[in-house]
């Protein structure tokens, strides 16, 4: 798995982001522990989740 790079962050709150998509306009309301996750994954040519968060979650 591969994450996007047209990712936009955008602060909600202290708790939570949205996250737009410039490529193709899709956004989604996260909470920052989810976010947190996305951030250290951005950029790694192959995605592997680690914590029983990242496993559930994606």
């Amino acid at each position: 798995m591969k994450l996007t790079t047209h990712i936009i962050p955008i602060d909600i709150d202290n708790e939570e982001k949205l996250i737009v998509n410039s490529l193709n306009g899709i956004m989604d309301k996260i909470g920052q522990p989810i976010f947190d996750i996305i951030q250290r994954w951005y950029g790694l040519d192959e995605i592997t989740p680690e914590t029983e968060v990242e496993v559930s979650e994606f």
